[in-house]
């Protein structure tokens, strides 16, 4: 059995953030003070709706923040305390938000870019793929998911959108090691835009 601890903070942002995941991102990393230099990003954020006069934010950490003095954040409940016991085989209800992207060489393999993949059929491919590697099993049909697009604002980049999905559904761990590693650490990229989180729930607790 492995066991897996994560931390979850309900924050808000003044509504012109809402819109701008990027300056909410670095807005976080604040809370996170005293961290090794270097350390990997210890959190993963994504949109909620709860307060139409806010920008609302779930965040999953793998340590405890510290909200205090953090500008423009105000958390809204307690930080609570996740632990999950993962072994082989059981199942867990899962919630993922993730940015299926393929990287697209041009050129002579001296430019790249990410595309994001439109099909339902490469979207699950791709979903499979991950799933894999953080040591999951997915059934397409114990899954629902929809693309959707989102618009964005970048300090440096202007107004964009980007195609994101949902994954709603029941895994089957197959490796814990691996599944830790993305629960404390991301599904997915693009992760400084809210996404590559991912949600456990025990079926017993529904």
């Amino acid at each position: 059995m492995i066991e897996s601890k994560v931390f979850h903070s309900i924050i808000s942002v003044p509504i012109s953030l809402r819109n701008k995941p990027y300056e909410v991102h670095k807005r976080i990393w604040k809370a996170f003070v005293g961290l090794p230099e270097n350390t990997p990003q210890p959190f993963t954020f994504r949109t909620i709706d709860i307060n139409p006069k806010r920008g609302c934010f779930l965040v999953q950490s793998k340590c405890v923040p510290d909200w205090q003095n953090v500008k423009d954040i105000v958390l809204l409940q307690s930080v609570t305390e996740h632990i999950f016991e993962l072994n082989p085989g059981d199942s867990y209800l899962y919630r993922i938000i993730a940015a299926p992207l393929v990287k697209v060489i041009s050129g002579r393999k001296t430019h790249s870019r990410h595309v994001a993949l439109q099909s339902d059929e490469r979207i699950w491919d791709w979903f499979v793929e991950r799933s894999v590697k953080s040591g999951i099993e997915v059934d397409k049909h114990a899954c629902q998911f929809v693309p959707e697009k989102r618009n964005f604002r970048h300090p440096a980049h202007g107004d964009f959108s980007m195609t994101y999905v949902c994954f709603d559904g029941l895994l089957i761990i197959k490796d814990p090691d691996k599944l830790k590693h993305c629960l404390e650490n991301g599904f997915s990229s693009k992760k400084a835009f809210g996404f590559g989180m991912m949600n456990l729930i025990n079926p017993s607790q529904t």
